[in-house]
């Protein structure tokens, strides 16, 4: 043993302790209290430890060998320990002891303060320094302080009893092994073959599931009692009398068990065990039979079956399990069923006892009346007695919410009364269904003879179950909760009368109780309607008010959209006797549509829904009168409005009040649709397979109801109706807020593109919110998508005006992880003249409401997984990405949504909405106009004009203050602004000198609020000024005129006319800053352009006079005014593409803060530092944007220089597109066919608009691929990827939490998607291979790192200053040529199961070394780079990038083959090199590959057939020499070859031939085909 020292402890004893033994007497306090737990010596002082080892050591030096050692006594000067009886207790160790006393103890009611029970080893104590002896046995020392002290008589019969028990304990300690070896000898093998197998329940007995206590054995020739005759052993041995008929069979019983077929029996014994657990001892009888199958004997075990055997299920008992089988063989139930688990669940839930001691008849009895009870949700009761121990086991079945004390004590008491007896033990159980259970076991009394009346005694049992008050405890308890129910239960305990409960039931004395309770200040009316005994079509309406006045023309409206007549009012003062308070009450008389009205059916709906409407939580409006129309609540009432103002905003064209008259008219339908969304989403326990299941049989039932229906356009209503509640997946309509009460709101999460109606494009999910207070709509088009949340201002159909945002939001969101989403909410209760503080205030309000509801249907990811929201039920997969953004009126509102967020613990903290206090303010970066500009850029220098350096005339829409118009008109100092507008003002300065201007637009755009009219007009320009929109006309000036290209005729134009000519004056920008859509198509018209407010301002694309147009803003123009205007020459992109640096940015943001939430959440780093190193990163943030919006836009430029040249490729990828992604061309505004073929012959290609669109869909497409297939992006290779998408400040110190993102993968795909198409594209490599889009990325990424070709754009990149942007261009061009070229080869030759890194490292060192020796004899005999580009002359730079891609293109794939072949074959490049020189030079391939080059490819299937032949021809090359040097291994290479080509004299002979033959008059691809049939004969 272990001993650490108690040096606090040893210094005491050295004080106080002086006797010679000091030594032995201190590893005896060490071994004491080294063994008892710290937590028990936390109240001990040292001194005190020293006293009780004193005491303890005093006793443990007396004690004789095997001694039990017992000492009490009472203490008076022990400290903290004073006024108390002592127990210790010296004896040696052994099981049972500590569990035994202690259980002693508890039995006669003593408490205890301490109780420690170290072992100690005496060897170890008196051990001297020269040699320790082990040859004493542990000793177990319990020290016990009770609470009090003990009278002296009662110390005297305590050590008595502890005596008792610890000779019993010996006595069972001992016999135990004999015990054991006992139950595993009997003899138990019977004739009957259907016994049930003894030796395995025994076994199990012996497997730590019994305590074996005592033993007897009986002859069956036994008389009398089953009394042990001797060979007894634990507290049956010899040594002790087994008098006691307590703790055997009685006569009867045992001759009962000697005639049943049985072999094992267990009972009960009413003796309780005082060893181990003082509870009634287990009797095992177990019969023993001779060779012969006669039975001899009956041995019986005593003791207790082990927690863990009560804890068991009944399958895992081998006597149990075959019982439970043969009563479920009885039932014959498919195991599968649902029958089959309850029963199973019903039995397995049983007390032990009750199935240890059942027949399998009374079990099965038992529980087949257990099933019907919870079918029927009953109560009941069941009793069994047992005639043999005078005791009745007694099972009561009860409700969960009558589960309580009082009843079980009523039980009780009726149970001990009815048997003059007692209760032995109670238990109690709580199932997972709605019944609980109690099991009684009574002792009958020995004075009671006559037969208990059962059935009497069940029927009164169950009624004390089903008591009034009981009832209405139990319905307090259901609908109150904590404190507030607890209150309720106290004040109306037994507060109803008899002659009230003999006339109102519970539920009617609850809603009396909801009268009263809530009739209070804050919420002062109630409302009581019944029948007026006058009349039958007239109803009696009472208000409770607590002084409250009510108005005539408030009330009668609300009534009225019930569809009720109010026919009179008065009122009256009543006062309140418990509180000494007056209150109002106004009664109406109301006259009703029908007589039909069943009142008693609808009060208490009708009460509820009047309050709900009265305080505003429920709109007055038509659909009310669906409560009496249609039979429904107010709750289901909403359910149907919400999903009527829903399909409203789907614009079905048809007025409110149509709606609800096509749903007034058929209340049938109108009850289906309630039952449809109720078995939907109604809170139980239905799964969702039995939920789809219902839901089907409601709407074919719907669907075949729509046959009565009479008018077209309510059929369309009612369907659509079906469709929209079948669409749902989530709602919130059941869920509490935090006080339980029933949320103001409700949002459904709809899959809208399952709405026939449904306009295009449709999302992937979209969620409708609906309040009296506001309504709003958020569009995803993908499970991970982010975008803005808008204040609008479109109540009528805020849902287009979303829809048109998100689907630019879609393309837009193609540079970032999340796809498109967009959201957008209307205030409905804006104060009428409120002032701006109170019309923000509304604003933020709904704003909650609209996050909160968002949230409310949004799982959330935890650190233990995906959790889901509480009361929801959910038909989707998880959803747990929910991002949203600042946007039109919300542009402040991110902290409030992140507050929200927090608020619900949700897992992105405030990463939920980007742009908040703490993150990237996008103004004070300018980063989205920074974006747009990169493609202003882009657009002046493919016309040589650098805008940095440059002047540039300007006309804009916004104002300095304004993020995107504000700092795009300062990316600039050249800019000359000419003319711009906003909501408020035009401003024009007609020759603006651009340094003073520039400086002017600086000065407003740092004033904390301006517009137009705060700039300086003393520094406009002759003729120019700021003049208010809101005058009628504006005087025009000469300078004005020549600026606009206005008649000088014209005096005077309206401000909207003036913004009309300045939309259309030429200029070299047009800079959208703002909000609005002010370009449409001349073949458009205003209605569907969806900007209502602009409708006069705008102009048509073709009226454009500008050279480039920036979209900073969204939807400055319709796409069909960019393709419009683009098709004319003008320079433009997309909206989506232009402003993408905003969505970029705050997704980089939200990306980030996901990392660094989860370094502060594990504590790695604290809030403060995470702050700081945010803003420490913004500008390589920005950078990082900023190379987005460069890499998109050249590679819209790459596409445009392709576009003509290759414009079927384009035209068969939209139309994969089409197939694959869903995309619709229509909708998209792309051409259709015969716009396609008149383009083609106008030799036209797709305008930078149109191929926007399909870069965006083509990325989604690699995207979500990349995400499907998985595999690929797991590959380590692809963490560069992810490391790149965060700054060097996070890479750097937090690679490995890096690696571990929620959305690594969705991170890598985007990334890759990006590159992928900014280099290359992967359309052309699909149709020339047909390889997946994995294989095809896994090209890609090999090409680029074997060739480095990172290098290479980035030096292409790196000529901004010196080049023009045209050449920069074919450069890209050529490599990407290169980049597809190499990818066809990796694709055709590479091993699908090998790495990225595998296939890199064993092409890298070979091509390394040929591009080192580089030999003319096997490269391509052809100039493969744009003729214009060797034709550079001054710039040295250039010509070196075309000679690197010039060799990169005419060697690369022999280097490759070159590479291949000597891995192949084990030997090295620079030998097999020589090989496919020599056999160039013998096939003559140089030639047939320079024709091949130049035959002129007509359309895509030539230069397809073309490029099939070049590649032939070269694996031809790599075939042959694999097959001669492979036949020839032990040759050198070039004897291989010689000796091949002497082989082939004949062959090689005739080939030559044929080429001179060949070479005769024109080359055309039949000739070469030819050719190449030849050169495939030599490798015959």
């Amino acid at each position: 043993m272990t001993v650490t020292t108690d040096l606090e402890l040893c210094r005491f004893i050295n004080e106080s302790y002086h006797e010679q033994d000091v030594i032995a007497f201190t590893r005896f306090s060490q071994q004491m209290f080294n063994s008892v737990l710290s937590t028990d010596l936390q109240t001990i002082s040292t001194q005190q430890r020293y006293q009780i080892a004193l005491l303890l050591w005093q006793s443990f030096c007396s004690r004789s060998t095997n001694e039990n050692k017992v000492t009490i006594e009472n203490r008076t000067q022990l400290d903290a320990l004073a006024l108390s009886s002592v127990i210790h207790i010296i004896t040696d160790d052994k099981a049972f002891i500590v569990d035994s006393v202690s259980a002693l103890l508890m039995a006669y009611g003593y408490k205890i303060n301490v109780f420690l029970h170290p072992v100690v080893k005496r060897s170890q104590i008196l051990a001297s320094n020269e040699k320790e002896h082990d040859t004493y046995q542990d000793e177990s020392i319990l020290y016990i302080e009770l609470a009090s002290q003990l009278a002296p008589k009662v110390i005297g019969e305590l050590v008595d009893t502890i005596q008792k028990l610890l000779a019993d304990i010996t006595k069972v300690t001992q016999d135990w092994p004999l015990m054991m070896a006992k139950c595993s000898s009997i003899n138990h093998d019977s004739s009957d073959p259907n016994a049930i197998d003894a030796q395995q329940f025994l076994s199990w007995l012996c497997n730590e599931h019994f305590v074996f206590i005592g033993y007897n054995f009986v002859p069956v020739a036994g008389k009398g009692n089953a009394i042990p005759l001797g060979g007894g052993l634990g507290v049956f041995n010899n040594d002790v009398k087994a008098n006691n008929p307590a703790l055997t069979l009685t006569s009867a019983e045992f001759k009962q068990f000697i005639a049943e077929e049985s072999l094992l029996k267990v009972s009960k014994s009413l003796v309780k065990s005082t060893i181990h657990r003082y509870d009634y001892l287990d009797l095992v009888s177990v019969k023993e039979f001779s060779t012969d199958g006669k039975l001899i004997a009956i041995h019986q075990f005593s003791g207790l079956f082990t927690q863990i055997a009560n804890n068991l299920h009944p399958n895992k008992i081998p006597l149990l399990n075959a019982k439970l089988a043969q009563i479920l063989q009885q039932l014959s139930l498919k195991s599968e069923s649902h029958d089959y688990r309850s029963f199973m669940h019903i039995l397995a839930v049983l007390p032990k006892r009750e199935l240890y001691e059942s027949s399998n008849e009374q079990l099965l009895d038992l529980a087949q009346n257990i099933h019907n009870l919870n079918v029927r949700s009953k109560s009941g009761v069941f009793i069994r007695e047992n005639n043999f121990d005078e005791q009745v086991s007694v099972l009561v079945f009860v409700s969960k919410d009558a589960f309580c004390t009082d009843l079980r004590d009523e039980i009780e008491n009726e149970l001990s009364s009815a048997y003059q007896g007692e209760i032995l033990s109670r238990r109690s159980m709580l199932n997972d269904n709605y019944l609980a259970q109690w099991h009684f076991i009574v002792k009958k009394s020995s004075a009671h003879h006559s037969n208990v009346d059962v059935t009497s005694l069940i029927a009164s049992i169950e009624t004390k179950a089903q008591s009034w008050n009981e009832n209405l405890t139990t319905l307090i308890s259901q609908l109150w909760q904590g404190q507030k129910a607890n209150v309720l239960l106290n004040k109306y305990n037994n507060a109803f009368s008899k002659s009230y409960r003999e006339h109102f039931s519970p539920k009617q004395a609850i809603r009396a109780i909801n009268h009263i309770e809530c009739l209070t200040a804050e919420n002062a009316y109630q409302f009581q309607i019944y029948r007026s005994p006058q009349s039958k079509s007239e109803l009696t309406l009472n208000i409770y008010t607590l002084k409250q006045s009510i108005a005539l023309s408030d009330s009668i409206p609300i009534l009225e959209q019930f569809d009720f007549r109010p026919v009179d009012e008065f009122s009256f003062k009543v006062s309140c006797s418990s509180n000494d308070t007056h209150s109002k009450v106004y009664s109406y008389t109301l006259e009703c549509p029908t007589e039909n009205v069943d009142i008693d059916a609808i009060k208490v709906n009708l009460e509820l829904a009047l309050a709900q409407v009265w305080t505003g939580n429920i709109e007055s409006d038509g659909y009310n009168k669906l409560l009496l129309g249609a039979n429904l609540n107010i709750r289901q009432i909403v359910i149907i409005r919400s999903y009527g103002k829903y399909l409203r905003q789907l614009g079905l064209g048809y007025s409110e009040e149509y709606f609800q008259q096509a749903l007034i008219n058929y209340p049938t339908i109108v009850h289906g649709l309630i039952n449809l969304f109720e078995i939907r989403f109604a809170l139980n326990e239905k799964s969702i397979a039995q939920r789809k299941e219902g839901a089907e049989v409601i709407k074919a039932d719907l669907l075949q109801g729509l046959s009565t229906v009479s008018k077209i356009d309510h059929d369309r209503i009612l369907r659509n109706f079906i469709s929209a509640i079948s669409a749902t997946v989530r709602t919130n309509f059941y869920q509490t807020s935090t006080t339980g009460e029933l949320k103001t709101y409700c949002s459904f999460k709809i899959r809208s593109g399952e709405i026939d109606d449904a306009p295009q494009p449709r999302p992937y999910v979209e969620t409708f919110v609906y309040s009296p207070q506001v309504e709003g709509v958020h569009l995803r088009f993908a499970l991970v998508s982010r975008g803005g949340l808008r204040w609008s201002d479109r109540q009528e159909d805020f849902r287009t005006e979303v829809l048109g945002l998100v689907k630019a939001q879609q393309v837009k969101n193609v540079v970032i992880v999340p796809q498109g989403a967009k959201g957008g909410f209307v205030p409905k209760q804006l104060p009428v003249n409120g002032s701006r503080e109170q019309v923000i205030n509304e604003a933020i309000n709904c704003y909650k409401i609209f996050i909160s509801a968002l949230l409310d249907l949004t799982d959330n990811n935890t650190a233990n997984g995906i959790v889901k929201p509480k009361d929801i039920i959910c038909f989707d997969g998880d959803d747990s990405y929910l991002v949203v953004a600042a946007d039109k009126g919300t542009a402040t509102f991110s902290d409030i949504a992140n507050e929200i967020a927090q608020d619900y613990g949700f897992w992105l903290g405030d990463a939920f909405a980007s742009g908040g206090s703490v993150g990237y303010d996008h103004k004070k970066m300018g980063i989205t106009a920074k974006g747009a500009w990169v493609s202003v850029q882009r657009h002046f220098n493919e016309m040589d004009i650098d805008v940095q350096q440059d002047e540039i005339s300007v006309i804009g829409i916004g104002d300095m203050s304004g993020d995107v118009f504000g700092n795009g008109m300062l990316s600039s100092k050249t800019i000359k602004l000419v003319a711009a507008f906003d909501h408020r003002d035009i401003f024009i300065d007609p020759n603006p000198d651009s340094t003073t201007s520039y400086a002017e637009r600086s000065r407003l755009y740092h004033l904390k609020r301006s517009s137009w009219q705060d700039y300086d007009k003393a520094l406009i320009s002759q003729g120019g000024g700021v003049f208010s929109r809101s005058v009628k006309h504006i005087e025009l000036t000469t300078e004005l005129k020549q600026l606009l290209n206005i008649d000088n005729q014209i005096k005077q134009l309206s401000p909207d006319e003036l913004i009309r000519h300045i939309l259309c004056c030429q200029t070299d920008l047009l800079w959208f800053g703002g909000i609005g859509t002010y370009v449409k198509a001349s073949s458009e018209i205003n209605t569907e352009v969806g900007d209502k407010a602009n409708d006069h301002l705008r102009v048509n694309g073709n009226e454009l006079r500008c050279k480039v147009i920036g979209e900073g803003g969204n939807l400055g123009c319709s796409q069909l005014a960019r393709i419009e205007f683009s098709k004319r020459g003008g320079k433009i992109n997309t909206d989506a593409v232009d402003n993408s640096a905003g969505v970029n940015c705050s997704d980089s943001e939200v990306n980030i803060k996901i990392l660094l939430n989860g370094l502060v959440n594990n504590k790695s780093m604290t809030k403060a530092e995470r702050d700081q190193l945010l803003a420490a990163m913004t500008d390589e943030v920005g950078a990082m944007v900023l190379r987005n919006n460069y890499f998109q836009a050249q590679a819209l430029s790459i596409d445009e220089a392709n576009s003509q040249s290759h414009f079927d490729s384009f035209t068969r990828l939209s139309q994969y597109l089409v197939n694959s992604v869903g995309l619709n061309r229509e909708l998209e505004y792309l051409p259709d066919d015969e716009e396609l073929q008149s383009r083609n012959l106008a030799k036209q290609g797709l305008t930078r608009p149109e191929l926007a669109v399909l870069m965006a869909y083509s990325k989604m497409d690699v995207h979500d691929a990349l995400l499907a297939e998985k595999q690929l992006i797991t590959d380590r290779y692809f963490q560069k990827y992810l490391l790149s998408a965060f700054p060097e400040a996070l890479t750097n110190n937090y690679t490995q939490e890096i690696i571990s993102h929620p959305l690594a993968q969705q991170i890598i795909a985007t990334s890759v998607a990006n590159e992928i198409f900014n280099r290359g594209g992967i359309h052309a490599v699909r149709e020339q291979t047909g390889a997946t889009i994995a294989e095809i990325v896994k090209a890609f990424i090999i090409v680029k790192e074997v060739f480095s070709l990172d290098t290479i754009w980035h030096e292409i990149e790196s000529l901004n200053a010196n080049f023009s942007a045209q050449v920069q261009i074919k450069l890209m061009i050529e490599v990407q040529r290169f980049y597809r070229l190499m990818a066809i080869w990796f694709i055709n030759h590479s091993s699908p199961h090998d790495s990225i890194e595998t296939i890199v490292q064993r092409y890298l060192p070979g091509i390394n070394t040929l591009q080192q020796l580089n030999d003319d004899e096997i490269t391509l005999p052809f100039s493969p780079v744009d003729d214009s580009l060797y034709q550079l002359k001054s710039e040295v730079e250039g010509l070196v990038l075309v000679d690197i891609i010039h060799q990169l293109k005419v060697s690369s794939v022999v280097f490759c083959d070159i590479v291949k072949t000597s891995s192949e074959l084990n030997l090295s490049v620079t030998e097999i090199l020589p090989c496919y020189c020599t056999m160039s030079k013998l096939l003559g391939l140089s030639w047939i590959i320079e024709q091949t080059e130049k035959v002129t490819a007509k359309d895509h299937w030539s230069r397809l057939a073309r490029f099939s032949l070049l590649l032939d021809l070269l694996e031809f090359r790599e075939k042959l020499v694999l097959s001669v040097l492979k036949n020839n291994q032990d040759l050198a290479t070039d004897i291989a070859i010689e000796q091949w080509a002497t082989s082939k004299k004949i062959e090689l002979n005739r080939l030559h031939r044929v080429l001179d033959d060949l070479k005769v008059g024109t080359v055309h691809i039949d000739k070469l085909y030819f050719a190449n049939r030849q050169l495939k004969a030599l490798i015959a």
